[in-house]
């Protein structure tokens, strides 16, 4: 679970609305490309993890606070500059749970409300 305040919240949702029209201001579009593609990983990434491992539960951990921690910067330079930093394994992570999350929140704003 990922807390933030009621600023990074608003913060949040407008990244999340920008990514369901398919502008992921966050992530480098070349990782991006890669990942939506299924093209080949970078060595890097084909260093860390065969192409279809399932994450652990550890991982996913990490990458959740790691997504929390690129969340509460106040700046979209300083979460993208903090992303640049980490390693390719660990961006190809986070653009997964960010993928999930942003998945999760257009299937509950278009689940039929009885």
């Amino acid at each position: 679970m990922i807390t933030v305040s009621g600023k990074q919240a608003k913060e949040i949702e407008y990244l999340i609305e920008q990514s369901i029209q398919g502008h992921h201001v966050l992530f480098d579009e070349s990782l991006l490309k890669s990942l939506l593609c299924h093209e080949e990983p970078t060595p890097a990434l084909q260093k860390n993890r065969p192409l279809l491992k399932e994450e652990t539960s550890a991982e996913f951990q990490h990458h959740e606070k790691l997504l929390e921690q690129i969340l509460k910067l106040p700046t979209l330079a300083q979460k993208r500059a903090y992303l640049d930093r980490l390693a390719d394994h660990e961006q190809e992570g986070l653009l997964r749970l960010w993928l999930n999350v942003v998945e999760n929140s257009l299937y509950q704003s278009t689940q039929e409300r009885h």
